[in-house]
């Protein structure tokens, strides 16, 4: 298959987190598109059954990419991470869908948004990433927004929003883990294997609380299966070619689509202080991306000087 020429000049002088970054925006629009739908499900059908055909049907859509050149199973090069990522990831999702529907989109967003957080931390501690202070400042702001948004008016925080907040921990270590398995898988690979292996971790649940899905339940069911497995190879694609903690700022960015879905098809009005949180919030993604910019140019810069000999590098450093 030939690499559109467009492709080829993007890969090559756009820097990695960049790239990244955009990857991550794009997923970001993508969830909020799912979430949206999944929640509007979850009012008239099981959430745990929810879970259980999202990820079904989502690999039954990928598989006939991998059974091209034959119908074995596609195989992954360390079984053993995939398995404990997605024991933790299943978990996260059980977790966060026992407080789906019960909670405005917007907030629910915004709850998951402790997981850069949590990403971040893990990327200094176990991928040992050397995480600048800036992006430590971004996120901190950012979380600063994320809290602005839980508190509208000082109101108490229900058990469903303890209960969404305590799936954000185990989101960020599947993430983490996901990113260790770029090194061995491609995204569509790892994406792939997530949905078989969640759909058999969550059918216990799923038999518990079994019922046939509607022809018009099922086809967004269907329609769901589609954008988890595209969402999430997009992001798997963005942990691929970028520090995963340079770009989480860039999750801040889905709050603004999911409170305007939210508006659009709940009619939950996002209070002031939502948008004042989402103003914040935006201020340090933007930051982030600029910083991340200046610094893989800087750095292009840096590296053509040296590779152009040690006069060279004397005369940039004059211009500059």
């Amino acid at each position: 298959m030939r690499i559109p020429p467009i492709a080829l000049r993007w890969n090559r002088e756009v820097a990695p987190n960049i790239r990244g970054m955009a990857w991550l925006a794009l997923a970001g629009i993508i969830f909020a598109v799912l979430n949206m739908l999944m929640r509007r499900l979850s009012i008239e059908y099981d959430p745990y059954l929810t879970q259980f055909w999202r990820n079904f049907l989502g690999t039954l859509i990928m598989l006939p990419l991998f059974f091209r050149h034959g119908f074995a199973l596609p195989r992954t090069t360390n079984l053993r991470l995939q398995i404990v990522r997605n024991v933790v990831h299943t978990l996260g999702l059980t977790v966060w869908f026992s407080a789906l529907g019960q909670i405005p989109l917007a907030e629910m967003t915004t709850i998951g948004f402790t997981g850069p957080l949590f990403v971040t931390i893990g990327a200094a501690l176990f991928l040992r990433e050397k995480v600048r202070i800036r992006r430590w400042l971004a996120v901190a702001v950012g979380f600063c927004g994320v809290l602005v948004v839980l508190q509208p008016g000082g109101h108490s925080v229900d058990i469903y929003t303890i209960v969404m907040l305590c799936s954000a921990p185990l989101f960020a270590g599947s993430f983490l883990l996901a990113k260790v398995l770029t090194r061995y898988d491609s995204p569509a690979m790892i994406v792939l294997w997530q949905g078989m292996l969640v759909s058999v971790l969550s059918f216990p649940i799923a038999i518990y609380f079994w019922q046939w899905p509607s022809v018009e339940q099922f086809a967004w069911l269907v329609l769901c299966g589609i954008l988890g497995s595209v969402g999430h190879t997009t992001m798997v694609q963005a942990f691929r070619v970028a520090e995963i903690s340079a770009i989480q700022p860039i999750n801040f960015l889905t709050l603004i689509w999911s409170a305007s879905l939210g508006y659009l098809m709940f009619a939950d009005v996002p209070a002031v202080t939502t948008w004042i949180g989402a103003a914040v919030i935006f201020s340090a993604a933007t930051y982030i991306a600029r910083r991340e910019a200046m610094a893989a140019r800087a750095d292009k810069i840096a590296r053509a000087a040296a590779a152009a000999g040690p006069e060279s590098a004397n005369t940039a450093a004059v211009n500059s």
